[in-house]
This record gives structure tokens, sequence and C-alpha cells, in this order.
């Protein structure tokens, strides 16, 4: 999807034959009626001398013999004398960093009544010196400086401790990066003509009932590991091993494709852990016996209930259809992924604790 360069229509210069609001009503070129000649005689005074004589020479010549008034004007005509741009317009293109990044990779998951940070064209100017949330003291854009400029930093290629990134696709081509790079050196300046959504606050889903976890699964203890992640824990139950131990249980809340990939652990096409809430830390157990269901524009085409640790997959012989949406059902209560994705499949990629690689957190169970 790429801006078009519409909001020429609701220009001045598209009103060619009314005017604009300008101050200087049934004007074009910044005359007023009283400056304009008169369009039916070049002599505005009235003749008052009769002509009593009978004259039989040549016909009075000198009555007006110059170019009739209304053709004496060759200048071009007022409501098109003015060729330059106004100022208020957008040609195509004139918002590359929307064109070629934001708008074709990203508005599917950030936009206003979804995840942080809103990334269509009226909200880029709330970017600009916005907090990172996730990460406490880092900025989504500072103009002028990339690499104080988290946005850049997560599409770029974040560091150990900065998330996934971003947007998790396949790799972006490079005048998508470029775009993005100009668009924060050159100072990270407002599209034009766009509809302000105002600020954006992230709002996390609310469970939808409160979950008793009864028993202790296999592999998990009361009492967090040291090497665990810290945080909250509605469980209060987390995973006991450190290393990989080819549980389909194992490390709930991982990004289970990326790290089977990395450590040779078997294919998947999809795979995520639901939870309680939205922040809850990884190697927490989750909600078991969720039924988590995928769909395209033909129906639903892959179905499984999250296990004892709340973990969801699917191994590769599942034929993947993008872009997808899911939905959750537990105890009669049924929640719905909102905007369909062309991600990867790996769903702790982006739904982890802090909400920081475009969601505002866990797949909450409804």
């Amino acid at each position: 999807m790429r801006v078009s360069g519409l909001a020429f229509f609701g220009s001045c210069a598209a009103v060619f034959a009314i005017g604009c609001d300008d101050g200087t009503a049934g004007s074009f070129d910044g005359r007023t009626n009283s400056d304009i000649p008169d369009l039916v005689g070049g002599d505005t005074a009235p003749d008052t001398v009769a002509d009593t004589e009978q004259d039989t020479t040549v016909p009075d010549t000198e009555e007006d013999t110059s170019t009739p008034v209304d053709t004496a004007d060759t200048s071009t005509p007022a409501d098109t004398a003015d060729t330059s741009t106004p100022t208020d317009t957008v040609s195509p293109g004139a918002c590359p960093v929307s064109d070629e990044l934001f708008m074709p990779y990203c508005v599917t998951c950030h936009d206003q009544d979804n995840n942080y940070p809103d990334l269509t064209p009226g909200a880029l100017k709330y970017l600009i010196n916005a907090p990172a949330f996730a990460y406490p003291g880092k900025t989504l854009v500072v103009a002028g400086d990339l690499a104080q400029s988290f946005l850049y930093t997560k599409v770029h290629g974040p560091g150990a401790t900065d998330g996934s990134i971003m947007p998790p696709v396949d790799e972006l081509p490079p005048e998508a990066v470029t775009a993005l790079e100009n668009w924060i050196r050159s100072g990270a300046a407002a599209c034009e003509n766009t509809v302000d959504p105002g600020p954006m606050t992230p709002v996390k889903p609310t469970p939808g009932a409160t979950i008793a976890f009864t028993g202790t699964p296999s592999g998990f203890q009361a009492s967090r590991p040291a090497w665990a992640d810290a945080g909250t824990c509605t469980s209060q139950q987390w995973w006991k091993y450190q290393g990989d131990t080819e549980s389909s249980s194992m490390h709930p809340g991982d990004t289970c494709i990326s790290c089977h990939a990395q450590n040779r652990g078997p294919a998947l096409r999809y795979a995520g852990t639901v939870y309680p809430s939205a922040d809850e830390a990884t190697d927490c157990r989750g909600v078991s016996g969720v039924k988590v269901e995928l769909f395209d524009d033909n129906g639903t085409f892959a179905t499984t209930t999250t296990n004892t640790a709340g973990n969801f997959y699917w191994k590769t012989n599942l034929v993947a259809f993008k872009p997808y949406r899911a939905r959750l059902t537990y105890q009669g209560r049924t929640r719905e992924m909102q905007i369909a994705q062309k991600t990867s499949g790996d769903c702790n990629t982006c739904h982890d604790a802090s909400g920081n690689n475009g969601t505002v957190g866990r797949i909450v169970a409804p």
C-alpha cells in the first residue's frame, strides 16, 4: 500500500472556478473585484456629448479602434496565474518513509487502535522524543540522530537486549531502510495533509476471568530459578530447566521458532504461549486448555489446544496461509485477533512481556 497524493484535490489549487477562502473572495490572484478592469468598454466614463451634426466624413474612427478591452489583458487569466504548487499540498512520494516503510510493512499492526507506536502517516510527529515504553531511557525517534532513535535500531538491527528486529517479516528492501534513515537524519518531519489521530497510549488487554492454577505439571516448580526472568507470574510456577529438554512444555513465553532454528530443534510453522495477563515473564507457566484457531479469508485452516505450559504449536507440514488471524476460545469466551498478520508465525517474538515488539504484551486468554 502506498500513500497517494489525493490530498491535492482538497487544496486551493483544485478549486479553479470557485476561489479560495483566503480573504480575497471572488479573486484568484490576490486582486479584489474593484481592481479588475471594466470588461465591457475601455472608457469607463460615460459619453455625454451628443453628435447632432450631419457627418458625411469618414465615420468617427476615434470612437474606439483599439483592441476590445476584454482581450486587452493578454496575461495569464487570473484563475490560472499562480502556477506554483500550493504549500498545503503534498505530491505523491512526498513522505517516502511512510510510502516505502510504514504503510507497506508496519501499519498492519501499528495503528491507533492496536499496537504502540502508531505508525500511520498522521501520527509520525508523535514519534519524536516519545519513550520506548518497554525500554526505560530509550526514545523512539530523536530528530537528526540515528544512534539515539530506537525505532531505527529495531529496524536496522537490534542488539541483544533490544528485542527482535522489526518488522518480523521477510527482509526489508534496502529502499525502505534508507527512507527511514533519511527521514530521521533530515529532522523527522511530519507527513503533511494527513489526519491527526492524536497521541497513542498503549492499553493492555484485560484478562477474561481469574484463572485458577491447580497442581504442578512436570518440569515446573513453585519458585523462580535464579536464571529465569523476573516479573509477573500469575501461576507462580516456573520452568525449572535452563537448558533444552526436548519437551513441548519447555520455556513458555520464549520465541519457539527462532530458538528451534538456532538450536536445531524440531521445525515449527506457528508457535506461541497463552497467558492469563499481558505482562507475564518468560518461563512462567501459561494457561492450559485454550483452543487456538488460525484462519484466513477462506476459513479456519488449523486448530489446536494449549498444553500444560500454555504452549501451542504446529509443525512445518501445516500449509501456511498469509495473511492470517488467530482466535482463542476458553471456558466459553472468545478473543480474536483483529489485524491479519503476514509474520513468520513465531508469536512470542511480538507477544513478549513488555510489548516492545509491536504488541501490547502477551497473548491473553479470553
